[in-house]
């Protein structure tokens, strides 16, 4: 180990060599397994902002990054942190001379994790043309919403309560779509077997059992 790191400090090729391959593809396979898969990386999600109004209750305002998006963003800085003391500053503890290729390095760590948030957004073939990026193998839990966007769906299975379109989730907080990049339609999930849940109750059932709460028919993943 003490020799591998000794090269690395002293060989500018090993060292190219080593930071490519432990920070340069950090988030290309999540990218490559939306696409493959037909779904947005459960990585880049995006929340709502509710804002809290004295006798309203809680209004939801807009889309913000969520957690799963913060969790990207916060590990490629951390990894770049590190990646541009070590190489883009000479006054580092080794005294390691400046690489050029470092601030281009991560630069493209930024663009990757940007990808993967950008995948959860609009979609996870939107830079596909649109003959390539339709799978037919892939099933579409969101189909497109009724007419009569006031008509009643039903109720969950899961959770027993109503599944509104911009009322109340799983959680029982209120929320709205991130629509247009999103839709309402991210708010439930028809299941091959048209029973239909609330997005966020059936992502939980699926998590232990991947088979649907009414009829027990199996169900591809989510």
């Amino acid at each position: 180990m003490l020799v591998l790191t000794a090269r690395i400090l002293v060989s500018p090729q090993v060292t190219a060599v080593f930071a490519f391959c432990t920070h340069g593809f950090m988030w290309l396979p999540e990218i490559y397994r939306a696409f493959r898969r037909g779904r947005p990386s459960a990585l880049g999600g995006l929340d709502v902002v509710r804002t809290t109004v004295p006798g309203d209750g809680d209004i939801a305002s807009g889309p913000s990054l969520g957690r799963p998006a913060e969790y990207i963003l916060g590990t490629t800085i951390l990894r770049s942190a590190h990646l541009l003391y070590f190489l883009a500053n000479e006054d580092n503890v080794f005294e390691i001379g400046e690489r050029a290729w470092a601030r281009p390095l991560v630069l493209f760590m930024f663009l990757q994790a940007g990808f993967v948030i950008l995948q959860s957004w609009v979609g996870p073939t939107f830079f596909m043309p649109a003959r390539l990026a339709t799978r037919n193998d892939v099933y579409d839990y969101h189909p497109p919403l009724p007419t009569d966007l006031e008509a009643a769906l039903g109720d969950c299975a899961i959770c027993m309560e109503a599944i509104d379109i911009g009322g109340e989730g799983g959680s029982g907080e209120k929320e709205t779509s991130i629509a247009p990049l999103r839709g309402a339609r991210k708010e439930y999930s028809l299941a091959p077997c048209h029973h239909l849940f609330h997005t966020k109750c059936l992502e939980r059932w699926l998590a232990i059992k991947n088979i649907c709460p009414q009829c027990r028919r199996p169900l591809p993943p989510l």
